[in-house]
């Protein structure tokens, strides 16, 4: 029996109901609390999604819809109690359907009609718009069968109103009203009495406000002209706008762009919400909350209303602020183009006049310490003032020159008691309380115009720089040059920020790249890269990355890789600082002379469900935890590695790498010993990346390092498009390790990975050709003491190679080809039957799957021999591409693209195969790319991805 685990994949409908979220993901109806905790989940349609979700308040009934399907379901929010009623398909696409006060239902088809259903779904009417065209979206207003008008949005931009005949439901009832605006498909309706609006939005990226007169449509629409005019249209999306919510004094919309933007019915953005990635497909609320869900399988709650407060602060005397820095207590220093310290109690809301240098005149630094209760002033001629935090108040610990006396270009708080000083020469100091003590100085590499941009301590004595050129340096004591220098970690846009996280050096650039090292043998060793959305990163407060892109200054979320926060400050070459105290943030910068100070709480967006993977997902590889959950190691069309824990009802995102340059297409698994691994990963552009990982009791703590990315250069002159890497697979031979690649071009490329120093690298061997034909899949067997590789094709073809030793520099031909598929072949699977024999399981692009047994021989005089003994091919029980195929001792799996399940036991007699289907089951996931399993006992746990990926339990009878 098949029974669903874990679902992750677009979220589809959700609804807000009291304290309660309720959200379609897939087929499966989930219940949270508004705290985001999982109260129960229900399996509603086999197959199909949930797009609608309705209470009857009197009745305490759920209505959904998704499809040609509906569902009733009596719900006990307190008991937590769900029963389905019943079930109704309806011969059109529903778009949308409410309650109305006589316990029936109305809903509006595809083909612009209504119909009328009773509280058993039994159809009572069927009404006809007289414009009969087909529909992307639909709204019915009001609740009493006798006043009922629909809204709906054609394919044409248009907004077509009508009003129910009830007087002779066998004619079409008229158009009463045209509102156009829209210069494309409309693809949300909503419409709000008390306020009077009716609102849409459209794939031409605009949102439409549409102003009633006198409030009611039904009102409206008795007068001989009624009068329902354009009032506002929005653009704030970067592409097609799919949902709209109108509320009492505010529009909610939400888009393919990822984002739900809150605004006033005059146009004016009050505020953005970010997803992980993909469309928004989901969206409900209330006046003080907005629930929305979408294709990073993750479920956002926001308040409606900003909390962020920005205040705007003039320096006394008409003084004009230079440079800014936030303290501990999230009071404002500030040093003026006069030389002039202020400090800011913000308690108070008073300015106090600390101190005047006159020789900070027109040039100063000030840097704020890590501590945030120390700052620093530095001059054009080398000198330093150290100020110390005081209750409303700062006071002067110590000034003194340093021997260059000359600029200062950047000065950097090491720890609270020790700071690097960066003239033509890095020195370093240490404070001890009022006593500052010269230790030693650095000397800078020879280039023009070079300076420190970052610093951080390592550990023994170890300090790393990074200089404007995106070059990072590690000084030692003892040793004025630096003794490693690591070139181009970052653009020549230069290093931003680094910092030290237990001995990892992250390092930012102005490149958008986060990369990682560690300190080994007194050089740093890449770890991993990871790109965001934001293109100047600045700074790593906790697991936010603070950056600016154009004139945007941006808090992005490390851990659930979407923006926080974003607010329009003018850019990053101001002056400006972070602090984080609790949940509360400010943000202080200068722009046209004033001081601005924004705070806000970082809890006024929280996730109920967590975020996924925002795009198909085509590889996945599932490994065994020590307390019996499963790590899945995930890669897709979003180019991001992503490492996950599943356990028998719960998700738990750990990790996620973004190095790859284009899709991850496959994943491979090679153990170098207990939990330690090399996984290689492949996709476009011919890359491929190996990473080492380590697998400890906490999945969330597990180790993922890069250690090496191999690909080709692509040359437009000589090829027509770049190579993708379709599949991967290890093999060990003696002490070498190899490493197959099936490639797009025809190509099985064969490496041997090799360890220098502390790093794994893919040297290339040879390239094995034989048909100018994409290279599917790869298996690899060993029989006789000979490593035979199977490569697949898009032609249906299977060529086998006797890959135990070959010649780099003749190479190899294979020794049998066969074709078993009129198509491509997109899985495959083994299983031995004897010593000498095995069955090979393989899907196509033809919907077919074929079991087929081999025997083997081998003989000095003619080799290895592969013999096709019996074929069983089944090309009728899916009804597309099979791309997921599985084999155990007695029982294999396939799933396709129709997102079924199915379960087969397989016996050979007499060297025929008898196959007999077992199981059936219809997954969540759509664009079914493949499957994983792992046997346990009577259990098979089957991984199923592609639109997202859903855990699976079947137990064998």
């Amino acid at each position: 029996m098949f029974e669903s685990r874990v679902v992750k994949t677009d979220v589809t409908a959700v609804k807000l109901i009291n304290n309660f979220v309720l959200a379609g993901i897939g087929n499966f109806l989930h219940i949270f609390d508004l705290n985001g905790k999982f109260l129960k989940k229900l399996n509603v349609f086999d197959g199909q999604k949930i797009h609608g979700i309705n209470l009857d308040d009197v009745t305490d009934t759920l209505l959904l819809y998704g499809g040609c399907y509906m569902q009733t379901i009596t719900c006990n929010f307190l008991q937590c109690e769900f029963t389905k009623l019943h079930a109704k398909t309806v011969h059109g696409w529903v778009l949308t359907s409410r309650w109305l006060k006589s316990k029936w239902i109305a809903a509006v088809v595809m083909l612009n009609k209504l119909l009328i259903f009773d509280g058993q779904l039994n159809i009572l009417r069927e009404i006809v718009c007289a414009e009969k065209c087909i529909l992307y979206s639909a709204f019915i207003s009001y609740n009493d069968i006798d006043e009922l008008v629909v809204l709906s949005g054609t394919v044409f931009g248009e907004i077509v109103i009508w009003k129910v005949n009830h007087f002779n439901i066998q004619e079409s009832s008229p158009v009463v009203k045209r509102l156009t605006g829209h210069k494309g498909v409309i693809f949300s309706i909503s419409y709000n009495e008390e306020a009077g609006y009716i609102c849409s939005s459209s794939d031409d990226r605009s949102t439409i406000l549409w102003s009633i007169e006198k409030k009611s449509i039904h009102s409206e629409l008795q007068r001989t002209h009624c009068n329902i005019l354009l009032h506002r249209k929005i653009y704030g999306h970067q592409s097609r706008v799919f949902r709209s919510l109108l509320l009492q004094n505010l529009i909610v919309t939400a888009g393919e762009d990822s984002t739900v933007n809150v605004w006033d019915f005059e146009g004016q953005l009050i505020k953005k919400i970010t997803h992980q990635g993909g469309p928004i497909w989901a969206l409900d609320g209330n006046t003080d909350v907005v629930v929305s869900g979408g294709g990073d399988c993750g479920v956002l709650i926001s308040s409606v209303q900003s909390n962020s407060l920005c205040n705007s602060l003039l320096l006394p005397e008409n003084y004009n602020p230079k440079r800014i820095g936030l303290l501990r207590s999230s009071n404002l220093v500030v040093i003026t183009e006069d030389g002039v310290l202020f400090y800011y109690a913000r308690n108070l809301n008073m300015w106090i006049k600390i101190d005047q240098h006159k020789v900070l005149q027109s040039y100063n630094v000030l840097e704020v310490s890590k501590c945030k209760s120390l700052f620093s002033l530095s001059g054009y001629h080398g000198e330093i003032f150290i100020y110390q935090e005081e209750e409303n108040s700062a006071r002067l610990l110590v000034s003194f020159r340093t021997k260059l006396q000359s600029r200062i270009f950047s000065f950097f708080w090491l720890t609270c008691s020790s700071f690097f000083v960066c003239e033509s020469k890095l020195s370093l100091w240490y404070l001890d309380g009022a006593n500052v003590t010269f230790v030693t100085v650095f000397d800078l590499p020879r280039c023009k115009d070079i300076w420190i941009s970052a610093a951080c301590q390592g550990l023994h004595g170890k300090y790393i720089a990074g200089d404007r050129r995106g070059n990072i340096y590690i000084y030692k004591l003892g040793f004025a040059a630096p003794i490693f220098t690591y070139k181009k970690a970052h653009s020549y846009m230069g290093v931003t920020h680094l910092c030290n996280f237990d001995n990892d050096i992250v390092s930012l650039g102005r490149d958008g790249t986060v990369k990682t090292f560690t300190i080994e043998n007194n050089s740093l060793v890449h770890k991993s890269s990871d790109k965001v959305p934001t293109s100047w990163l600045a700074s790593v407060v906790g697991p936010f990355l603070l950056g600016f892109s154009g004139n945007v200054f941006v808090v992005w979320d490390y851990i659930k890789k979407r923006i926080l926060f974003e607010h329009v400050c003018g850019g990053g070459h101001r002056s400006w600082d972070f602090n984080k105290l609790n949940n509360m943030i400010s943000f202080a910068y200068v722009q046209n002379g004033i001081v601005k100070i924004l705070n806000w709480d970082e809890h006024e967006v929280y996730s109920v469900v967590a975020g996924f993977h925002a795009n198909t997902i085509n590889s996945a590889r599932i490994l065994t935890t020590t307390d019996k959950n499963f790590i899945v190691l995930s890669g897709g069309e979003d180019t991001n590695l992503r490492i996950s824990l599943f356990g028998s009802n719960y998700f738990l995102p750990a990790k996620s790498f973004k190095s790859h340059l284009s899709c991850i297409r496959c994943i491979c698994l090679y153990e170098l010993y207990k939990n330690r691994y090399l996984v290689f990963t492949g996709g476009g552009r011919g890359q491929i990346i190996c990473w080492k990982f380590v697998l400890v009791d906490k999945p969330g703590d597990s180790l993922c390092s890069e250690e090496c990315s191999f690909y080709e250069k692509f040359d437009g002159e000589l090829f027509e498009s770049e190579v993708r890497i379709m599949d991967l697979k290890t093999l060990t031979l003696g002490e070498d390790l190899l490493l197959f690649a099936a490639a797009s071009d025809g190509n099985v490329n064969m490496f041997t990975v090799v360890k220098e120093n502390t790093k794994y690298v893919l040297v290339p061997l040879i390239k094995l050709f034989y048909q100018n034909k994409c290279v599917t899949k790869l298996c690899l067997i060993d029989v006789f003491q000979s490593n035979v590789l199977g490569s697949f094709s898009t032609d249906g073809t299977l060529a086998f190679w006797d890959v135990t030793c070959i010649d780099t520099k003749l190479g190899i031909c294979p020794f049998k080809i066969l074709s078993l598929h009129q198509s491509g072949i997109a899985d495959c699977c083994f299983k031995f039957v004897k010593e000498n024999s095995f069955v090979l399981l393989t899907g196509g692009d033809d919907g077919s799957f074929v079991l087929t047994l081999f025997h083997i021989s081998k003989s000095a005089a003619d080799g290895l021999k592969f013999e096709k003994v019996f074929s069983f091919c089944d090309c009728h029980s899916h009804c597309a591409q099979v791309t997921g195929t599985q084999i155990s001792s007695n029982y294999f799996i396939t799933t396709s693209i129709d997102q079924k399940l199915l379960l087969f036991k397989w016996t050979v007699e007499k060297d025929k195969l008898v196959v007999k289907a077992c199981g059936r089951y219809n997954s969540a996931v759509t664009d079914v790319q493949g499957l994983q399993y792992k046997e346990k006992d009577d259990y098979f746990n089957i991984f199923v991805y592609g639109e997202g990926l859903e855990f699976i339990t079947y137990k064998k009878k």
